[in-house]
């Protein structure tokens, strides 16, 4: 049996935790393969002038709410855990001599690893390079870690990304020994927010990477970057941020007001602004996505997405998510396809919760339903009784899991693989991570990819349709971009390169962003099957334009 995992952490005594930082540490806790031994605490303040601490005190006041500490029993357990951990105080002004300190290099040697959450002045000591496997740094890419967040909520920044850096003698200060990185769709509309995410986050990257570390299965192939160091945000910064986000943030609630009044109840932008369904063939999408394609518009107080595609007595059905605004969920609905239109609409299931992501396979003679119920903690597999219209429950997988866009590719090898996208944070974020699966024909086993998750990155994690083989044989992969906080700010193609349960490439092929496509405000799904395709998108109307973004 492997032995645990000795680690270290440090921590600054004046740094409030945060959920985030909650979530991350209980969870290292309650790991079977990590033991915490140490905790090394040293003091970090934030040193800024009056009028900033004001403005500072402001936005906490106004966004407090993303403070507040929701993961009580974590926190509980936490303290309880850390009354039982030997501490060691560092003395920033003994840190020229830290590294002649005997007593606390004798138990960095002891150790496997240091994790620190922030760079300190402690980090260039000798002294943390001592654990077996050196120390960690958690790089927000910020001077101090306060301000995580803030300068890509700040600039609009399509992502927020986080790299888990090794620390060597010379390279705080250079490029950045990547052991792993992520990528986050910034809260575009709070840097409190956006902070928050990002630690909430934060904790599947680190664990995985402790994992790996323990399996001795940690990447190899060392891989460097820059990150740019920001500076904290002075007087000037904090008061265009104010008046950036602010204004914005009482024309949304204004229009929350609206949408939520009287007879507009449960309305929203989204009902104005519906998911559409586009129907073309071949491949004349890649010329111009939307272009070549049937239009079709779906009900009032209906969405149409997630489109399927399946063959049946030599027709074409296309199955489909359809929400009612006015019920608040999903149900999955199908028809015929003829001359690239839908020519009448029926119900496959309409059950008590939502429903989406209709993915459907034939197996022999029989055909299976695989659609999204992450709702009831469950994945569940539905078998045709009369095809397209009656359905009986076959098999339920990941019971007790949120997985969305569940989607099975079957290689030319006889392998079987399940490519889902779970959740596990309090923010119930299903688009920053691709985990797989590798089973057999009737599900009897899943066994997990042993990098799971595979990508941890909003712009290619999470499914968008069937998975196929292209005239070329490639294996092509359809991938939502989620970015700048918006649901389906694009759509990728992407070409797995290799798939085992030991490996996993994927490159670019096509990618296409919804900014680029006249009047379209979002894309996020694309199904293919005999010649023929099926596209979901959202069109700009005038509350698209009314509405700020963040």
């Amino acid at each position: 049996m492997t032995k645990k995992l000795k680690i270290g952490i440090l921590l600054n005594n004046d740094q409030k935790f945060q959920d985030g930082h909650y979530k991350i540490i209980n969870d290292i806790l309650r790991s079977n393969f990590i033991n915490l031994s140490y905790i090394f605490i040293y003091k970090k303040s934030l040193k800024i002038n009056v009028i900033s601490s004001f403005l500072l005190k402001l936005i906490t006041f106004f966004e407090k709410k993303y403070n507040f500490i929701l993961r009580v029993n974590e926190k509980l357990n936490v303290k309880k855990k850390f009354n039982n951990i030997d501490k060691i105080f560092l003395d920033k002004k003994k840190t020229s001599i830290l590294s002649k300190n005997k007593n606390l290099e004798v138990c960095a040697k002891k150790l496997d690893l240091i994790i620190s959450f922030e760079k300190n002045d402690f980090l260039g000591s000798k002294i943390f390079l001592k654990p077996k496997y050196g120390t960690w740094l958690i790089n927000h890419g910020v001077k101090n870690i306060i301000f995580t967040g803030f300068w890509e909520c700040f600039f609009g920044y399509g992502g927020t990304k986080i790299i888990i850096q090794k620390v060597t003698k010379n390279n705080l200060k250079s490029s950045v020994n990547i052991v792993e990185e992520g990528f986050y769709s910034t809260k575009t509309i709070s840097w409190f927010l956006n902070r928050d995410f990002i630690f909430e986050k934060s904790s599947i990257l680190i664990l995985k990477s402790l994992r790996l570390l323990h399996q001795k299965n940690l990447n190899k192939n060392k891989k460097y970057t820059y990150l740019k160091e920001r500076q904290n945000p002075n007087l000037f910064v904090l008061i265009i941020y104010i008046l950036k986000k602010y204004p914005a943030a009482i024309v949304r609630k204004f229009f929350t007001f609206i949408f939520h009044f009287g007879t507009n109840k449960r309305l929203n932008e989204l009902n104005y602004n519906p998911w559409n369904l586009h129907i073309g063939e071949y491949d004349s999408y890649k010329s111009n996505l939307l272009k070549f394609s049937n239009r079709i518009i779906p009900k009032v107080n209906e969405a149409w997405a997630d489109p399927f595609l399946i063959s049946f007595k030599n027709k074409d059905y296309v199955f489909f998510e359809n929400y009612n605004f006015k019920k608040n969920k999903g149900k999955i609905s199908y028809g015929k396809i003829k001359d690239n239109r839908i020519i009448k609409v029926f119900d496959a299931l309409d059950l008590n919760h939502h429903l989406s992501y209709p993915f459907l396979w034939k197996q022999k003679n029989n055909y299976f339903l695989m659609p999204e119920s992450a709702e009831k903690k469950k994945v569940q597999i539905w078998k045709s009784k009369e095809f397209p219209k009656k359905w009986s429950p076959y098999k339920v997988l990941f019971k007790g899991e949120s997985c969305v866009d569940t989607t099975i590719f079957d290689d030319k090898k006889g392998n079987r693989w399940l490519f889902t996208n779970k959740s596990n944070d309090k923010y119930n974020d299903h688009n920053s991570e691709l985990f797989i699966y590798k089973t057999d024909k009737k599900f009897r086993k899943l066994v997990p990819h042993k990098l799971n998750p595979v990508i941890i990155d909003s712009r290619y994690a999470r499914n968008a349709g069937n998975i196929y083989y292209n005239k070329k044989s490639q294996i092509i992969r359809p991938s939502q971009i989620n970015t700048h906080n918006i649901y389906g700010k694009g759509l990728n193609l992407r070409i797995i390169k290799k798939i085992s349960l030991e490996e996993f490439i994927e490159k670019d092929h096509y990618s296409f962003n919804s900014d680029s496509i006249k009047n379209i405000s979002a894309i996020h799904h694309i199904t293919q099957k005999n010649n023929r395709y099926v596209i979901d998108a959202r069109y700009k109307k005038f509350l698209f334009y009314l509405i700020p973004k963040g």
